[in-house]
């Protein structure tokens, strides 16, 4: 837990600096709602926020409403708590006045979680490198390394480093990464899955690899209030 206001201070900064999408809870209202933090007033106290995203949480948002915020910076999970002060309807999109917080939950894991991705996506992950040529699809994925699912990945020694491509929805990725570990599909799909460790990585392209699983892991906790509701 972080109640230092200058540690506070410079996390809202990277949240705003970096465009990291942002996932909101409202009280009493089922689901999670998008939205980004666009300015922050320190001497005011305040931050701006986007209108939220689908509509129906904009819909909801009351003046004087504690709200729930969730972010991530490098791999890092941000919690906190603030307070809906005003509303903005000027057009062409609203936004919020909130109360900056004045306590934070900042947690890195030992190793960073991946999150896993749907078959049905079908994100593929193109490997080269020391005569090797490989292709496969994106089974999971952080800002530290990525599993692949593979048909045929031939003899792919552990420790080989290789340039490693994936066309992530919204961006490509390129990066240089090391394999690690490999395993057979259990189900005896004929599948081997193959662990890599990101060796180079740009900002850039962290930054891309947080929003797309950021976005991943609130669809899925979507899917998975919808399934129990």
């Amino acid at each position: 837990m972080i109640t230092d206001s200058l540690q506070i201070r410079a996390l809202i900064n990277r949240l705003i600096r970096d465009k990291v999408p942002i996932t909101i809870m409202l009280p009493e209202r089922e689901g999670f709602f998008s939205s980004l933090l666009l300015d922050s007033d320190r001497e005011g106290g305040t931050m701006l926020a986007d209108e939220l995203f689908p509509p129906r949480g904009h819909a909801a948002v009351e003046p004087g409403m504690e709200i729930r915020v969730l972010g991530n910076i490098d791999g890092i999970e941000v919690r906190f708590k603030s307070r809906v002060i005003t509303i903005n309807a000027d057009q062409p999109g609203a936004s919020y006045s909130l109360v900056t917080p004045v306590a934070m939950d900042y947690k890195q894991r030992r190793n960073a979680f991946r999150v896993p991705v749907s078959p049905a996506l079908a994100i593929p992950v193109l490997l080269s490198g020391d005569g090797i040529n490989a292709k496969g699809t994106l089974a999971d994925i952080s800002h530290n390394g990525l599993r692949v699912a593979m048909r045929n990945p031939g003899s792919l020694p552990m420790g080989t480093e290789l340039h490693c491509d994936i066309a992530l929805p919204d961006e490509h990725i390129s990066a240089k990464a090391e394999a690690r570990h490999s395993a057979p599909d259990r189900r005896g799909l004929g599948v081997v899955y193959v662990g890599f460790r990101f060796l180079e990585l740009s900002n850039e392209h962290q930054r891309t690899i947080n929003r797309f699983t950021a976005n991943l892991q609130r669809d899925q906790l979507r899917a998975r209030r919808m399934f129990h509701s």
